[in-house]
């Protein structure tokens, strides 16, 4: 894996904390040592190159990739939910739907988005007024073009987290300036999602088709894929601002450009998926590169395994280590009880997602008993390839996009568009793209008979068991409609079937059949904090 250190390159000039990020006197307060200043800056490649790579530095953080956007925003679902019951803090009020607007994580994964949001803006408007822009060598022109292309795609990267997570979201696309209004209101969330798209479609004209070195930067990969991702919920059901969940009547337009996107990328040489299911994650745990499946990852290092950029990535989401020779994991992911069983015996995805073992301080697996709580087996601190540098972080990657996923996505797409097919595409090639996930998985071809309803259902259901714990489950459920429904079905079911209540027993106290609330916790509430800085930002329904 490449380990590309997105180290300090902290963009300040103009970023003034707007009433997005905070208007506070204090945040003022800068050391210059710290800093690139504009007058001084962007004066060759090498510097604008510097102030792209800064843009990433937010996604190491606790608040973002490190911890929440990773591992905690994305449940409770109905494959996976946190140890633990009631709200006794911020990271139990949040994936068990007791969230209030004052919830200090969630005001800081907003702030560090925004913080994103601003050094790409910082970077697009500084490097398209560079001189070498437009005058330079061919070689500046192209390596000045790629990175505006670069910074684009992480701005669209970014403002789609901002929209799964909160809907209707302030939109700001030039840099922050002393003399700006701080205060913004939001913008209805169809126009963020038309800046997203344009932003990922420029960013697609000027990338490089495959980065054969690195999928912790961007290429035609990642954006051909996220393209097709912010196609797709563009398409899909969301919590409107009247509180109620809909889709829009021109959804197929959408569906439509996702599938020729898709098409496209599956097309393009370079991507594809690897022979074995398994060595998808023991590659991410061995640092080993992997551009053709995992089309874009989330960096993290620290040579000394330190908190600052690293990541929890195999201790929240492992199988239970006892601290010693692997460090520790303290799994606080947990696999819904029977879900295993929705895999066929002959799925060799099942012993791969799913651990039924914990590990003692000597690295010896150790079997559990059919009523403990099992674990996502995906990531696990005894495949990683360092020695433990820290008990807690790991420097493992965080994959957001898989080429098996846009399989799934293309296959989606087309289906909904029988009755309308783009040209050059047809039913077959939906069939095709999810067998090619299930022979990998050593399951046979569905039939290419499937009537819509039964081939929705198929597809949804490999999606589940393919991209299972890797942070989409949850935000399927929403796009579908179906978050509410799935987690009181889920509930029902442990509840019918199990009696206790602690962890370490037969029911890990799942509860978000009880607490999650329709056409409210679908969204997250837009932070106190800021609406009390920013009187123009109005509040997610129900809050």
């Amino acid at each position: 894996m490449n380990k590309n250190i997105y180290s300090v390159v902290i963009i300040a000039f103009g970023l003034l904390s707007m009433g997005l990020l905070s208007s506070c006197e204090d945040q003022l307060e800068i050391d210059p040592n710290s800093y690139y200043v504009k007058d001084n800056f962007f004066k060759n490649t090498t510097q604008a190159e510097l102030s792209v790579k800064g843009i990433y530095d937010v996604f190491s953080k606790t608040e973002t990739y490190s911890h929440l956007l990773s591992l905690n925003y994305p449940l409770d679902n109905d494959v996976s939910y946190m140890k633990g019951t009631g709200f006794t803090n911020d990271n139990r009020r949040i994936a068990h739907y007791g969230l209030t607007p004052s919830v200090s994580f969630v005001e800081k994964t907003w702030m560090n988005l925004y913080k994103g949001i601003e050094y790409a803006n910082v970077s697009i408007e500084n490097i398209t007024n560079m001189a070498q822009f437009t005058n330079g060598t061919e070689e500046e022109k192209e390596k000045l073009s790629q990175l505006v292309g670069e910074a684009k795609f992480l701005r669209a990267f970014i403002y789609f987290d901002l929209v799964r997570l909160w809907g209707d979201v302030p939109l700001k696309t030039t840099a922050t300036q002393a003399t700006d209004n701080f205060e913004i209101a939001r913008t209805d969330k169809d126009l963020v999602y038309k800046q997203i798209i344009q932003d990922l479609r420029d960013a697609k004209a000027v990338l490089p088709e495959v980065s054969p070195n690195s999928n912790d930067r961007a290429n035609q990969g990642a954006v051909r894929g996220y393209l097709v991702r912010t196609l797709l919920y563009r398409a899909g059901y969301a919590l409107s601002q009247e509180g109620v969940m809909k889709r829009h009547d021109d959804y197929k337009t959408y569906l439509k450009e996702a599938a020729i996107e898709a098409k496209e990328l599956m097309a393009l040489p370079g991507y594809g998926l690897l022979s074995n299911y398994e060595t998808v994650f023991k590659n991410l745990a061995e640092f080993k590169q992997d551009p053709s499946e995992n089309l874009f990852e989330i960096a993290f290092y620290d040579v000394s395994g330190s908190r600052t950029d690293t990541g929890i990535i195999g201790t929240w989401n492992s199988p239970k280590v006892d601290q010693g020779v692997y460090g520790r994991a303290n799994a606080y992911v947990i696999v819904r009880p029977q879900f295993k069983a929705e895999f066929t015996a002959e799925d060799n995805r099942r012993d791969v997602a799913v651990a039924e073992f914990t590990i003692d301080k000597n690295g010896v697996q150790k079997p559990l008993s059919a009523k403990k709580v099992k674990y996502p087996g995906k990531w696990r601190r005894d495949w990683i390839a360092e020695p433990a540098l820290d008990k807690n972080n790991t420097n493992v990657n965080w994959c957001t996009l898989r080429y098996a996923d846009v399989l799934l996505m293309f296959a989606e797409a087309v289906n909904e568009l029988r009755s309308e097919m783009p040209e050059g595409i047809v039913l077959a090639d939906a069939f095709d793209a999810i067998n090619k996930v299930r022979t990998r998985a050593g399951l046979e071809n569905l039939d290419a008979s499937l009537s819509y309803e039964d081939f929705l259902a198929a597809i949804k259901q490999e999606r589940k068991l393919e991209l299972c714990f890797e942070g989409w489950r949850k935000y399927d459920l929403v796009r579908w409609n179906e978050l509410g429904s799935k987690l009181r079905e889920t509930q029902e079911m442990i509840n019918s079937n199990y009696s206790s209540t602690n962890e370490n027993g037969n029911n890990v106290g799942y509860m978000a059949g009880i607490t999650f609330t329709d056409n409210k916790d679908e969204l997250l509430p837009i932070p106190q904090r800021d609406r009390d800085e920013n009187s123009l930002l109005s509040q997610n329904p129900n809050y």
